[in-house]
Formats: C-alpha cells, sequence, structure tokens
C-alpha cells in the first residue's frame, strides 16, 4: 500500500542531492531548514471514531494538508480481510460520495522532527459522519485506518502516501439489545473501579455514577468524565453503611444502565485514649491507642495489606503482607499532629520495616501514626494508632527538644552546615553530637560535637547517596535525659546525574532527569505515580492524562501548554518523549500541575519534591 510514498522519497532525496551540490555555504543553512520541513511529514492522528447504535460512524482526524487531497478510510473485518475504503476529504474540490459529510478545520501544529529539531507544519482538522448505507458493512468488529494522499507531487506518475495507526470500532446489530459500555466494581481495598468504552457511544454522551443508600433511596449522581472516570473514594462524603453503586449513560433518547456493585463505609473507629506505659527510651514516655479519629481525614482501607505497632521504647514497627498484587506498591509512615497536619513523612524500608521514634526528633505531644500505600497511581490508607510522647520531668534538665532547642542546624549551598548555640555555662557537663539518620530513620553517624566550635562539613561524612536527616542531641549523662534540635533533611549525591527525592526518599527511575536549554527535565509518569496520581497515555494523540484526587492534568508532546482542569499551564521547554516511551517534563510543572512543593538542590545536583 506505501510503495507510491517509498518511491516518492528515494526520488525526492536524489532530487535533493542534484540541488544542494550547487547551493553556496551562504544559504546552507536556510537550505538545511527547508529540506528538513519539505521532506518530513506528519501522519494523520485519528483524534476520535465512533460506531453508534444505528451503525453510523463519526469521528475526527487531523491530517498534514500536503496529504489532504485524498483522505479516506480503510477497513478490515477480523480476519484481516479488506473491506473497502470510504473517502472522506478530497481537497473540498468535489461533493462527497454516499451521504458522507466533512467539515474541515485549519490550523497549525508544532512537531518534532526524527532529527531532534521542533518544526511547524500546517493541518487540517476534519470531522466527518458516514451513515451506515454509506459504509454498507455487516455487523462485526473492524479496524480502520486513515490513508492521506498527496496527488499533486511534483514527480510524475507518484502518489504519496501517509497512514494513521488503527483503531478498532464495532458496527452493531440494530435489532440486538443493546449492552451497557462499561462497567463497575469495587476493589478488596475499598477503591471503586470504573471501565467506560467511550467509543461505543457519542461524544455528547453523559456518564453518572448513581448512589443508592440501604432504604433503596438515592443520595447522590455523580458525573463521570469518560476520558478519566476516576472518583475519589473521599470526596463521595458518604456515612457508614452499605450502598448500591452502578453507572448510567444518556446517549440522545436512550438510557443505559450498568450492572450494579455494592459499597461498604466502615464505621469509624475510637480514638486512642494516649494512655500508656512510661517507656524505656531516655527522657520519652509512650502512649498506644487505635482508631481512625485524629487522623487527618485519611479514611481507612478495606483489607489495607498492613499495620503499625508500637513498642513501649519508641519503636515503630511496620507489619506488612505484601502479595503479588502489591509487588510494586510504595509505602510510607505518616506522622500527624494534634492539628492533623502531616509533619513528617518516612519512607518503608520493606526489608527492614522499624522506624526508631527517637530518630523521628519530634517534640512532646499527641501524635497519629497512619500507613499510606501507592499502588498503580492509587492511594490508600491504614487504620490509625495514636502516639504520645512526653519529656521526662527532670529538674537537672531543662533544655527542651524541637523549635525551643537552644541552636540550629543550616545547610549552606556550598555543602557545609552551620550550627548555631546559644551556649550557657551550665551546658558544660552535657555531650553534645550531630546525629545523622537515614531516610529510614536509622542513626547511621554519631559524632561527638564541641558546642563551643561547633564546625561541621558534609562532604566529611563520607554518605553513600541518599537523603539524610540531621539533628543536635545533646544528653545528660548523669539522668540519662536529652533532648534535639529541629532536624535538617540534607541530600547526597555521590553521582555525576542529576538524582530526585519525593518525601526524602531517592527515587531510581529507568529514565533519569535530564538538562536542556538550562532547564531540568524529569520523568512524568514515574513522578506523578509516586506522588500518587494516576497517569495514562493515548499514543494516537501523544497525549498524557494525569489524575489526583479532583484534579486532571493534560498535556501534549512537543507543546508548551498543558491544561489543568481546563486552565492553562505554560511549560518552560516542551514536553518531550525521550526513547519512545518516556515523557519529561519541566521539574516546575510538577509543582503547578500537583501543588508539589518543588526545590533545586545545585550542591549535590539534586531535585527535592515534597508531597505537603
Amino acid at each position: 500500500m506505501k510503495r507510491g510514498f517509498k518511491a516518492g522519497s528515494i526520488v525526492f532525496t536524489v532530487f535533493s542531492l542534484i540541488l544542494s551540490a550547487g547551493i553556496g555555504p551562504a544559504y546552507a543553512a536556510d537550505y538545511d531548514t527547508a529540506k528538513l520541513v519539505s521532506t518530513y511529514s506528519f501522519p494523520p492522528v485519528f483524534q476520535e471514531v465512533i460506531a453508534d447504535q444505528t451503525g453510523s460512524i463519526t469521528g475526527t482526524v487531523v491530517v498534514d494538508t500536503r496529504y489532504e487531497a485524498d483522505v479516506s478510510l480503510l477497513f478490515t473485518d477480523e480476519k484481516g480481510k479488506n473491506r473497502g475504503e470510504i473517502q472522506i476529504w478530497n481537497g473540498g474540490k468535489e461533493k462527497l460520495a454516499s451521504g458522507v459529510t466533512t467539515k474541515a478545520k485549519n490550523g497549525k501544529e508544532r512537531v518534532l522532527h526524527p532529527s531532534g529539531q521542533s518544526i511547524e507544519i500546517n493541518i487540517k482538522t476534519l470531522t466527518f459522519t458516514i451513515p451506515a448505507k454509506a459504509l454498507d458493512l455487516a455487523p462485526g468488529e473492524y479496524t480502520v485506518i486513515v490513508r492521506g494522499r498527496d496527488t499533486a507531487f511534483f514527480v510524475p506518475d507518484v502518489t504519496r502516501e501517509e497512514y494513521s495507526k488503527e483503531k478498532q470500532i464495532v458496527l452493531p446489530d440494530a435489532g440486538a439489545e443493546k449492552v451497557f459500555p462499561g462497567g463497575i466494581k469495587v476493589d478488596k481495598d475499598g477503591t471503586i473501579q470504573i471501565t467506560i468504552k467511550s467509543s461505543a457511544v457519542s461524544t455528547r454522551a453523559k456518564w453518572v455514577m448513581v448512589i443508592i443508600d440501604e432504604n433503596g433511596e438515592e443520595v447522590k449522581r455523580i458525573s463521570i468524565n469518560p476520558k478519566n472516570p476516576q472518583i475519589s473514594l473521599g470526596s463521595l462524603k458518604l456515612t457508614s453503611g452499605e450502598y448500591t453503586i452502578y453507572l448510567e449513560v444518556t446517549d440522545g433518547g436512550d438510557v443505559l444502565r450498568s450492572e450494579s456493585a455494592v459499597l461498604v463505609i466502615p464505621t469509624a473507629g475510637t480514638a486512642g485514649s494516649g494512655a500508656g506505659n512510661v517507656g524505656t527510651g531516655p527522657g520519652a514516655g509512650v502512649g498506644i491507642g487505635t482508631g481512625t479519629a485524629g487522623n487527618g481525614g485519611f479514611v481507612p482501607s478495606l483489607n489495607f495489606p498492613g499495620q503499625i505497632r508500637l513498642s513501649n521504647d519508641g519503636t515503630i514497627q511496620i507489619r506488612l503482607d505484601l502479595t503479588s498484587e502489591y509487588a510494586k506498591a510504595r509505602f510510607t509512615l505518616l506522622v500527624l499532629n494534634e492539628d492533623d497536619k502531616v509533619v513528617k513523612r518516612i519512607p518503608i524500608n520493606l526489608k527492614n520495616p522499624t522506624i526508631s521514634g527517637k530518630g523521628l526528633s519530634l517534640p512532646a505531644g499527641e501524635y497519629a501514626l497512619v500507613l499510606e500505600m501507592v499502588n498503580g497511581g492509587k492511594k490508600s490508607y491504614s487504620s490509625s494508632i495514636s502516639w504520645t510522647i512526653s519529656t521526662k520531668s527532670s529538674s537537672t534538665f531543662t533544655i527542651p527538644s524541637g523549635a525551643s532547642f537552644p541552636g540550629g542546624i543550616k545547610v549552606n549551598s556550598d555543602g557545609t552546615i552551620s550550627i548555631t548555640l546559644e551556649w550557657k555555662s551550665s551546658y558544660s557537663s552535657y555531650e553534645w553530637y550531630v546525629v545523622v539518620y537515614d531516610e529510614y530513620g536509622k542513626s547511621v553517624k554519631r559524632i561527638s560535637l564541641n558546642p563551643k566550635n561547633p564546625v561541621f562539613s558534609l562532604q566529611g561524612l563520607n554518605l553513600p547517596t541518599g537523603g539524610y536527616t540531621i539533628v543536635i542531641e545533646v544528653e545528660d549523662t548523669a539522668s540519662g535525659s536529652w533532648a534535639t534540635s529541629l532536624p535538617a533533611f540534607v541530600t547526597v549525591n555521590q553521582t555525576r546525574d542529576i538524582v530526585i527525592f519525593i518525601d526524602g526518599a531517592l527515587q531510581v527511575f529507568q529514565k533519569s532527569p535530564v538538562e536542556i536549554d538550562g532547564r531540568t527535565l524529569v520523568p512524568l509518569r514515574a513522578i506523578f505515580e509516586a506522588l500518587g496520581a494516576k497517569v495514562e497515555w493515548d499514543e494516537a494523540t501523544q497525549t498524557v492524562t494525569a489524575t489526583k484526587d479532583n484534579n486532571t492534568i493534560q498535556l501534549t508532546i512537543g507543546s508548551k501548554v498543558a491544561y489543568k482542569n481546563g486552565k492553562k499551564i505554560n511549560l518552560d521547554v516542551p514536553a518531550q518523549l525521550f526513547n519512545g516511551d518516556t515523557t519529561m517534563v519541566p521539574i516546575r510543572f510538577v509543582s503547578e500541575a500537583l501543588g508539589a512543593k518543588v526545590g533545586w538542590d545545585a550542591y549535590s545536583n539534586s531535585v527535592v519534591i515534597s508531597n505537603e
């Protein structure tokens, strides 16, 4: 089918070489650009194709205007047999046959040439309708492609052709019973799974999820975006109980309903009393309780594969039941204060899921501990437990921990660490240390500190690549009392590559960040999924769609404009596709799209992202 195009390419290349032989150096740059644009074509793109219940087809196609002389749909059946073609555009020169109607709209598109150069081409968007009588095809499944032809090519008897990617459509039996194009189910963890076959109905169809309570009363009707059929369980704001849910689609005068599913909202537990035995660790007491109150509104999921246990000495133990469905899940321990604000996010080391409470450097107070799981771009939470940290009363040790600690740590841009201490003569009998904890809360360095000359160098620690927390610790060996400063987060990078930290944890991606035109580009899918977003890729339109909570983000490869809930976001540099499978975006886009905090550590060549 493409022999004409290949022959044209060969002839055109030879012709270009002949012309180029006489071109002087002064015009070489202009000629290269002209040649680049003229020899690269943009294949047709199927934006949409829909077969309705009558057997008619509607759709939208984008074509390079150099290939608009003959734009046709080619059909093959399930056995791969050619079932004919129908022209949907002929350059607007003649009326289309068999009742086919097409509306055309001119435009321009910037595309990435295989050489890496961005070029602009003229395009035409074709919106077509083909009646069932013009198709003359039996009910069944068909493969459809778009073919664009350039019949005005200057080489005689040669026609250039370009083809789109394949699309699948199903032509229904007009007399058969209509089947709902999708379904709904509830997973073990309480997540609502919605599948929608939007190609079976028109783009004007309206989708909703209907919620029925135990008394058979309809309590909610929630609109569904068929391109992003995701619903946050927390957004439903349902009281505890059992509900029946189903999908409904209205397409013209037809209303179809899916099979129903059962959704159970668990009864909230009671908060722990916070009372407990005094811990054996120096200067701390621990109270333990379980429940969901005071957990920052994180609704516990059914059958969450893990739980938290707290020892009297302040050690936090994580028990995980990891089956194959959680093989790629990422777990994080959330620490919430009395105001239900997340004050710590600690990644869980699956090989050793134990965290030192002391290493968290938290001041006395009431806290809640919750496990967060990100699996396939979805977030779920465990039940919480309460945790009380109380400072041991002592008349001989009055140094407080946290914000009131008489000193602090500042990480400088050159990798040095400045330590400040409000020195008092009464502190002379105490022992002072700088303590370094890894991302799992394990102490990896404990260095004696001279409080009168607190000089410290990050480079001198000789730490492997990773994220670390550093605190100043002072201890009264006579009483066993101790206090710590507020922690400082530092990044260490012993590689030559750009590295990424998310919530203090070093990330390992298949594609490392890159720097282009002074801008750092990072892998979108890996980072968005790590931040709890679901990412989908549309190969036909080269478009990425990401959803998190109630936000929908869309961007197209090669474009410097993205959209968040329909509002424009301007990018420093366009989104780019590397190795044909990795979408790279500037780091600032992560912040603007998902509300995450994004920073750059020039000394360690690191991107630091916080989910809060």
